[in-house]
């Protein structure tokens, strides 16, 4: 508990600074309250809570193998061989995939079975991004300052900082915007994750069109509250990205005098 006042103290002033300039600081440290060592912990703890909610891991053997290859595979080929992830299949006729906190990666059957080898390249990349930038501990700081601080603003447009009781929904939209923000920068390391790995970057826009048919746009007041940005709006980016690192790469090669 003292460990948990003590680095809440040391966030409190970073995380003001950066919602008054509407950013996190680039500095890492104030993102997490979490070492590396507390997310292995704490990722065994949740994964053992996930797996009574999702049910028995498949037996299928072939489709482990064919989910872990590409995982290693994308590892291997992007220079993060020495990363640690776990991969869990269940059945469900739910399309999700999803990684959690300590290094975990999950995916039910449906979504397998709807996806071609190219379109899982892409969303393996996808959840592998979020293990990287090390997402689900920075969410999980922020909502213990959310169940901590009550932030927000007076007459005059200043902060003000309180003891929080649950219902503090500047924090909530605050970190709802933060984990929509972590869904387009985890598309955008996938390409790069993709283009290390030797495969097309427009994988990832396959993934995003197909899955766009299965999904729902969100409109209104709602939208401040959602986790994940609309599939349009993160195709949309990764074309655009796709399309400068286009132009880049054809500059530089005209600058080297190449063909």
């Amino acid at each position: 508990m003292n460990k948990n006042k003590n680095l809440l103290k040391s966030l409190l002033i970073p995380l003001i600074l950066a919602i008054n300039s509407c950013g996190i600081p680039k500095n890492s440290e104030y993102k997490y309250l979490y070492s590396k060592n507390d997310e292995k912990l704490l990722g065994s703890s949740k994964h053992k809570i996930l797996i009574k909610k999702l049910g028995v891991e498949i037996s299928d053997e072939n489709l482990k193998k064919y989910v872990e290859r590409t995982k290693n595979e994308i590892l291997i080929k992007s220079g993060n061989k020495k990363l640690i992830i776990k991969t869990y299949i269940f059945e469900s006729k739910t399309l999700n995939s999803f990684s959690s906190i300590g290094g975990y990666i999950y995916f039910t059957t449906a979504i397998l079975d709807l996806l071609t080898k190219d379109e899982l390249y892409a969303l393996m990349c996808h959840e592998i991004a979020h293990i990287i930038s090390r997402d689900h501990s920075e969410i999980l700081s922020l909502s213990i300052l959310y169940k901590n601080l009550k932030v927000k603003r007076n007459n005059s447009n200043s902060i003000i900082v309180s003891k929080s009781g649950y219902n503090n929904i500047f924090f909530k939209k605050y970190i709802m915007k933060k984990s929509r923000d972590n869904e387009y920068e985890a598309d955008k390391i996938a390409l790069d994750l993709l283009s290390k790995a030797g495969y097309d970057r427009r994988f990832l826009i396959l993934f995003l069109k197909k899955m766009e048919n299965y999904s729902k746009t969100i409109t209104g007041p709602a939208k401040a509250f959602a986790t994940h940005p609309n599939i349009k709006d993160r195709i949309e980016r990764a074309e655009l990205l796709i399309d400068k690192i286009s132009r880049e790469n054809a500059l530089t090669k005209i600058i080297a005098g190449t063909d």
